[in-house]
């Protein structure tokens, strides 16, 4: 982090940073980095490392499965019984935001309730 300045400990989130460059430096971050680049495990990507492997593995084991489990469901846009169309962009309410909302959406649904998941590409 320059000269003078602390070295932040390993396996710190990316708002810690004030260069990206900084970041990519620690080692965890460049075993993910060469993992998405060889695709030598499906799990690592581009994706996990520009949306910042520290936060996504960050937790402990049992708040990371509460959050897989909680996405496992989502889509990017959910349509309710009432005819709402509802996305991450509704109101801006962001990705968790989304996912929260759509879980509790679900979770009030009759036990009888059909649900299709549908994927359409254009």
């Amino acid at each position: 982090m320059g000269e003078g300045r602390p070295q932040p400990p390993a396996g710190t989130a990316r708002t810690h940073f004030t260069e990206q460059s900084e970041f990519m430096l620690q080692p965890a971050i460049q075993e993910v980095a060469r993992a998405a680049v060889t695709q030598r495990h499906r799990y690592f990507t581009f994706s996990v490392l520009l949306a910042d492997p520290v936060t996504h593995f960050g937790d402990d084991r049992a708040a990371f499965i509460a959050r897989a489990s909680t996405q496992a469901f989502t889509t990017h846009a959910y349509l309710t019984l009432d005819g709402q169309w509802l996305t991450r962009h509704t109101e801006d309410r962001g990705w968790g935001t989304h996912v929260a909302a759509m879980t509790a959406y679900l979770d009030t649904l009759p036990d009888d309730t059909l649900i299709a998941r549908v994927s359409c590409h254009a």
